[in-house]
């Protein structure tokens, strides 16, 4: 996890068939608060974090490193939309989980 303009978020760096490099992730895990005057975590961001481990099949952030899993992307150089787990029919589009969130 990392803080990209002060804003809370996360990216998994994956190497898919081929050698190449692409990511998952992005999305901010916080939000600004008027009355703190600052950003502050959000439910909705830990809930993203726990699909991402429940789809892999980790029990901790630490244990995704290295674990395969299958992903589903739009293309060469683009962003991947789902990842899902390397055995089990367990799948999660993030960008689907936050359009569903601002509803």
């Amino acid at each position: 996890m990392c803080f990209a303009n002060d804003i809370l978020t996360f990216y998994l760096d994956l190497k898919i068939q081929g050698g190449a490099d692409c990511c998952f992730g992005g999305y901010a895990l916080d939000e600004y608060d008027k009355a703190e005057g600052r950003r502050l975590p959000i439910s909705l961001g830990l809930e993203c974090l726990e699909h991402i481990m429940t789809t892999v099949g980790v029990k901790s952030w630490e244990d995704l490193r290295d674990k395969y899993i299958r992903v589903v992307s739009r293309g060469l150089g683009e962003s991947i939309e789902e990842i899902g787990n390397i055995m089990e029919d367990k799948w999660f589009n993030i960008e689907e989980f936050f359009q569903k969130a601002k509803k």
